[in-house]
């Protein structure tokens, strides 16, 4: 108990940094408390899933997107161990995992979890019910769509936000040295030039 609400506390102070706009902080304190939580309450337990969810905004806001797929990916899988596929919350995360997984790798790439959470959703639901049906016909609209551009769907190696990332790191000197100084302003201050 003291354990959980030393996490209790920690999650407090993130969100507290985090409206700081101190997001490293905010990281640090996040990594720590979902560390003592996972130590607690062992690796697959919903009060995971809010840590999480911080933890994947702090670090896109640190500029680290490609470190939020895999905590979606966390999310996701955790409702799946937890409430099982079917559930109306897992669908919801898995949705969620879908989107993102979109930004990253593209429309297409996404095709194959889409594909799942419309068949989830059939069986839960049952395939007559009027949601599972707009689910059906939306997704297959939407595979129609997506086919028509490309004959075969393939996923890139790297996500959007690794090549970002990797373009960032290989900047010419003489750039990063125009960039200086950026990342300290605090821009959410600001109101016009």
């Amino acid at each position: 108990q003291a354990d959980l609400q030393t996490t209790r506390d920690l999650h407090r102070q993130a969100n507290a940094k985090y409206e700081q706009g101190d997001y490293a902080s905010a990281q640090s304190i996040l990594e720590q408390a979902l560390a003592i939580q996972e130590r607690v309450l062992g690796e697959n337990h919903l009060d995971h899933v809010e840590l999480l969810k911080k933890l994947a905004q702090a670090k896109v806001k640190l500029g680290q997107y490609s470190a939020a797929l895999p905590l979606v990916q966390r999310v996701a899988d955790i409702h799946i161990q937890v409430l099982g596929p079917r559930h109306p919350t897992t669908l919801l995360a898995l949705s969620h995992l879908s989107s993102v997984y979109s930004q990253e790798y593209g429309p297409e790439a996404s095709l194959p979890l889409q594909e799942r959470i419309v068949k989830l959703q059939e069986e839960a639901l049952g395939p007559d019910d009027p949601l599972a049906a707009i689910g059906r016909s939306t997704f297959h609209q939407m595979r129609a769509r997506l086919t028509q551009k490309t004959n075969k769907p393939e996923s890139p190696r790297f996500s959007r936000s690794e090549k970002r990332e990797r373009a960032l790191a290989t900047l010419a000197p003489e750039r990063e040295a125009l960039l200086a100084g950026i990342d300290d302003m605090h821009w959410h201050d600001l109101h016009h030039a």
